[in-house]
């Protein structure tokens, strides 16, 4: 018998059903071999064991379809042979083959679990198919159904909203997911059997009755957007519930499902968004600028060609003199501006791309106005732009620069009119004055100093000797080596002039420069004998031009040393007794960039 399980076994198709036979008879295990043999649609492997501990043995270590089980066995009699296998394989069909003929016994067999309960004299081929078909097919409905009962027990335990049942009849919580109790702040122990007046007020409560009512009477659901609700630790929270009537075979529901949201966060966060939208928009209204949320239109070849108001605030019509522009494109409402003010289109269409904001002022001709505008962009293909009207502002700006040009144009003249007043005593030092201030505004252009600076430096050089009309003429004049007195009364030329010049309201330090143009690095010039950083810069670049130009021009007591002579003293003495950067730019202007001193 056990050759012919082995060779029975070895020719068994992978779709088989491997059948566990508990039988001592040997002749009853042929018998029930011979008749699973005989059924056609059928591939069966039949182990055969002849005792109950032969049997549980095979099942430790092997794969098995069903149990046919005999209930008297040599190691095993009657119902304890059934308790003690399904004890230790109870997740197998078992089916009873048996000759005892005991319908008590058949009905205990079946009650704890067994497919069925056979008589072997009873048995036939086709009917123990059945059974067998039937018992496994049933064993795997059963082990589904479980799957998808642990699969919905875990989705219900997971899911994040409370999940509750009530009996239909008593509204009593017979079902509670962990959400439900993390929410209400109670076990699952504290819920079970109780209805919501043992938890909550009673207008609560019957604010609840009323719709778990309202859902049983319509066996419909009901979706409530806003519930309240009292909690035993998180206070008062705001749920979305659904509540939903669980019907039987004959439609009258049985029980009451619930499904409920936690939105309090959520209700707290609209409300704080609703109010911050009001205070935008109180904002936006009320604010002084303009404001315009627009759409930017482009051609075939993606050039910007009109934009379109999709919104304005109060201050847009206020500003402008436009009404009811939203819907419309600007060259509807103000038409030819994309002649007159191109660049609008331009910068316009570059933010609406690029989404990089822009600001500028323009001069808005289709209105007669000057916009100071910002521009920027939340969304491609669109734009926002934050105005103000600035043509006041733009006025005295000009009022301003007018006003400025002709002040300028009085100190030049003033300028030349001191400058003559020294030309009229000494020839010599209005042209020194002349190149010294024309050699001093190069040297400092060349520095980087701005416009302003080096109109300063230009006139006060202009000036720089203003002081030797104090000095009498025939020591201007001499035409041979002046003694240390003479050349003590030039010296103070520099004083002289500051005094002169020092309540003078010029919009820069004329004064100081003149009263300091003799000062030397290392504090060996005059009149302060001030040393480096205390002399102004100012005045380090008029020392560089006045000396180069005093010595490559003629004077009455000496004839022209020459240019070379000039630069030579400026660069042996660079540091020394000159600025470095006023050398170093001198020094550039003549070797490298070819400028001439006038007349020389």
């Amino acid at each position: 018998m056990k050759e012919q399980m082995k060779e029975k076994k070895g020719a068994t198709q992978e779709n088989s059903i491997t059948i566990l036979l508990i039988e001592d008879n040997p002749g009853d295990a042929r018998l029930l071999q011979e008749m699973l043999k005989e059924t056609e649609g059928a591939s069966f492997l039949l182990v055969h064991r002849d005792r109950l501990s032969a049997g549980l043995t095979y099942l430790n270590d092997n794969d098995v379809d069903l149990v046919l089980l005999d209930l008297g066995l040599p190691d095993s009699q009657g119902l304890d042979t059934y308790l003690h296998l399904h004890e230790k394989s109870g997740h197998l069909p078992i089916i009873v083959l048996t000759g005892l003929k005991d319908n008590s016994l058949a009905v205990t067999a079946v009650q704890r679990g067994a497919q069925d309960y056979l008589v072997k004299e009873h048995v036939k081929g086709e009917w123990l198919y059945r059974s067998i078909r039937y018992a496994i097919e049933r064993k795997r409905s059963e082990e589904e159904l479980h799957r998808m009962y642990m699969l919905l027990n875990s989705i219900v335990e997971n899911i994040p909203h409370m999940i509750f049942l009530k009996d239909a009849k008593t509204l009593r919580f017979v079902r509670f997911n962990r959400a439900g109790e993390d929410l209400l702040g109670y076990s699952r122990d504290e819920l079970l059997g109780k209805c919501d007046y043992d938890f909550f007020p009673k207008e609560l409560a019957d604010y609840f009755t009323e719709k778990d009512r309202e859902v049983l009477h319509g066996k419909e659901v009901v979706d409530i957007p806003e519930e309240p609700l009292q909690t035993r630790h998180k206070g008062e929270r705001t749920l979305h519930t659904k509540k939903v009537p669980l019907l039987n075979a004959v439609g009258e529901p049985d029980y009451l499902l619930g499904i409920s949201e936690d939105i309090t966060e959520r209700k707290l966060a609209d409300q704080s968004l609703r109010a911050s939208e009001q205070r935008f928009r109180a904002l936006f209204e009320n604010m002084l600028n303009g404001f315009a949320y627009c759409e930017m239109l482009f051609d075939d070849q993606n050039r910007p060609v009109d934009f379109r108001y999709l919104s304005v605030n109060k201050a847009f019509g206020r500003l402008t003199g436009l009404k009811e522009v939203v819907g419309k494109s600007v060259t509807e409402v103000i038409p030819g501006i994309r002649e007159l003010s191109p660049e609008l289109f331009e910068i316009y269409g570059r933010v609406a791309r690029t989404g990089y904001p822009e600001q500028f002022e323009i001069d808005f001709r289709a209105l007669d106005m000057w916009l100071s505008i910002a521009v920027y962009s939340m969304e491609q293909g669109y734009f926002v732009a934050v105005f103000d009207d600035i043509t006041e502002r733009k006025r005295m700006e000009i009022e301003r620069e007018q006003s400025f040009a002709r002040l300028r144009k009085s100190l030049r003249a003033t300028v030349q009119a001191i400058a003559a007043v020294v030309e009229a005593k000494d020839p010599y030092t209005a042209g020194h004055q002349r190149r010294s201030a024309d050699l001093a505004r190069a040297i400092a252009a060349d520095m980087g100093f701005s416009r302003d600076r080096t109109d300063f430096i230009r006139i006060a050089a202009t000036i720089h000797d203003i002081g030797k009309i104090a000095v009498p003429a025939e020591i201007l004049s001499k035409p041979t080596k002046l003694n240390d007195i003479e050349f003590g009364l030039i010296r103070t030329h520099s004083q002289a002039g500051y005094d002169i010049l020092k309540d003078v309201e010029f919009p820069w330090q004329v004064a100081d420069v003149i009263l300091q143009h003799h000062e030397r690095m290392d504090g060996s010039g005059y009149p302060q004998g001030l040393k480096g950083e205390d002399i102004l810069v100012e005045a380090r670049i008029l020392a560089v031009a006045d000396v180069v130009e005093s010595m490559a021009s003629h004077r009455p007591y000496r004839p022209a040393l020459g240019l070379e002579a000039a630069l030579a003293e400026v660069e042996n003495n660079k540091e020394t007794l000159y600025d470095a950067d006023a050398v170093d730019a001198c020094l550039r202007l003549f070797r490298e960039k070819g400028f001439q001193l006038e007349g020389n």
